[in-house]
């Protein structure tokens, strides 16, 4: 997993977005524009795939997620250590 924030996408603010694959930021990304930054989204969806600035945009977010550290693991709850469970006092 990584996180990358609206701006370092292209957007105008610092919310974190987080995601395990570079479409899966996209479309977390686009997601946030559409709440956050209606405006914003408009212009991106009027553009084609192959608009010199979305190629352009698709560049620089390529090799940003690719120079994006992995977030830290989190323990997998294989390695969390497990409860015993209470035993029932019979009344």
């Amino acid at each position: 997993m990584k996180t990358m924030t609206c701006k370092q996408m292209g957007g105008t603010c610092d919310h974190p977005i987080t995601a395990a694959t570079p479409d899966e930021m996209m479309a977390l990304g686009m997601a946030h524009l559409e709440s956050a930054h209606p405006e914003m989204a408009a212009q991106v969806k009027s553009m084609a795939h192959d608009d010199p600035m979305m190629v352009a945009w698709n560049e620089t977010f390529q090799k940003t997620w690719a120079e994006t550290p992995e977030n830290p693991e989190t323990p997998a709850a294989a390695e969390t250590p497990e409860v015993a469970e209470t035993p029932e006092i019979a009344a």
